[in-house]
């Protein structure tokens, strides 16, 4: 029954041709009327649906990505467990974190599940799952009826290299992966933190450390990839650091020729937390590829984005490696990846703070 109910909200999630298509599929016996209304099609469709199809469809609707290709960093440490005894303490957190017996029908009910996909020595492919399950009011039985909601995490963990890759933007599900992963392995699983050791006074001036690195990286350690292009908005954090940073749009392609930005980070010394740019990356002479990325580095959380555009899934894949390992390279590193260059950048900004117009 829950299982219909979580396929229900994921065909509702579907366009009326898209539906109408659905029912090409699985009308075998020819008793869906492809014209009638989408609540009609919904009913019609989810009986004649294969099992085998059910769980591929929601998880189509609910977690592939669409538009952007999104994963929160954490960091690996230790030796590797063996596959055995991560089945079995997955199994010990599933149990531990399943629905509450003693939850009524009318009150929302949580599941977490955490489950090894692949185990390798090189990589580690789990799915968290967070099940959300909450009264919802039918108006066709004119009565409440629980309705579940999913989410489904991927991650990958790369035990050599000391990476993990939670695929979602969300950072209270991270944060959930993160505690789960923490039970699985026995030991604290944490999140990408930032490096700002190495930074000197000197260097920062009236720049908070935070800006100082995430300018660093952004035009030295970015550029190992290729090109940077367009700067199109960036993130900054608030002063009461509320949990949604301040967005800003970037007047022009750069955020050094913007005045206001230049003043947010040195009259206010703000921390510069997100930022979204055009990025070419050269992966030969003949071959380029202009992407577009965001950044996000903010309380000890950083998340890297591709945008899909017009790319194929394989190739933003491919992208998202690359910037994965830039990222968490020169992220946890401490010091600047070039001093020298980054206090003329500073200085580029501190003189456009103080000009006049």
């Amino acid at each position: 029954m829950e299982d219909n109910f979580t396929l229900a909200h994921a065909l509702s999630k579907n366009s009326i041709p898209e539906l109408k298509k659905l029912s090409e599929k699985y009308n075998a016996d020819e008793h869906i009327n492809p014209n009638a209304g989408k609540p009609r099609l919904i009913q019609d469709l989810i009986p004649v649906i294969p099992t085998a199809d059910r769980e591929k469809i929601i998880d189509n609707t609910f977690n592939t990505p669409k538009t952007r290709y999104n994963a929160h960093l954490g960091v690996y440490s230790g030796s590797l467990i063996s596959e055995d005894e991560i089945n079995a303490n997955c199994l010990d957190f599933n149990r531990s974190h399943d629905f509450s017996n003693s939850s009524s029908s009318y009150q929302t009910n949580q599941r977490e599940n955490m489950e090894l996909i692949e185990y390798d020595e090189e990589e580690l492919l789990f799915y968290y799952t967070y099940t959300e399950k909450k009264p919802s009011y039918d108006y066709d039985s004119l009565e409440s009826r629980p309705v579940i909601f999913s989410r489904k995490i991927r991650v990958i963990i790369k035990p050599n290299e000391g990476h993990i890759s939670a695929f979602s933007g969300d950072r209270d599900l991270f944060n959930n992966v993160l505690t789960a992963l923490t039970h699985v392995f026995g030991r604290a699983i944490t999140p990408l933190n930032i490096n700002k050791t190495g930074i000197s006074n000197v260097v920062a001036g009236n720049f908070s450390f935070h800006t100082v690195k995430v300018i660093d990286f952004i035009y030295h350690g970015l550029d190992k990839l290729g090109v940077l292009g367009e700067i199109k908005d960036i993130e900054l954090e608030t002063s009461l650091k509320s949990k949604n940073p301040q967005k800003v749009k970037v007047q022009g392609n750069d955020l050094l020729d913007d005045k206001s930005i230049c003043d947010y980070l040195f009259m206010q010394a703000r921390d510069l937390v997100g930022v979204k740019l055009a990025l070419k990356f050269i992966l030969s002479e003949e071959i380029e590829h202009l992407v577009n990325i965001e950044i996000g580095i903010r309380d000890n959380r950083t998340k890297i984005g591709i945008k899909r555009d017009h790319h194929t899934l394989e190739l933003v894949k491919f992208f998202y490696e690359l910037l994965e390992n830039i990222t968490q390279k020169y992220i946890q590193e401490p010091g600047l990846i070039n001093e020298e260059n980054t206090v003329k950048i500073l200085d580029q900004i501190r003189q456009r703070a103080l000009s006049g117009s």
